[in-house]
């Protein structure tokens, strides 16, 4: 293999395969997460969903930021 690791497979009729995959990987440093908006005061989102579960989740996760929210229960209402 190019990365220098090994990979094998063995396989029983009936029963399954299983195949592995060693590689020796160097470890490196992650960049700085860049940060994400706590906030969504001023934003306004528009939740479209047939379900109202899912509506009421997103409904709830937006305001929790300060976010407000209009909804439609479908494409048709949330283009009108």
């Amino acid at each position: 293999m190019r990365l220098g690791g090994q990979l094998s497979a063995a396989s029983t009729v009936g029963q399954g395969s299983n195949f592995t995959l060693i590689l020796v990987l160097e470890r490196c440093e992650a960049p700085a997460p860049t940060p994400i908006a706590t906030t969504l005061s001023g934003f306004t989102a528009l939740v479209v969903d047939d379900n109202a579960l899912n509506r009421r989740g997103a409904r709830a996760l937006v305001e929790r930021l300060g976010g407000t929210v209009s909804e439609a229960g479908d494409g048709r209402a949330g283009v009108t």
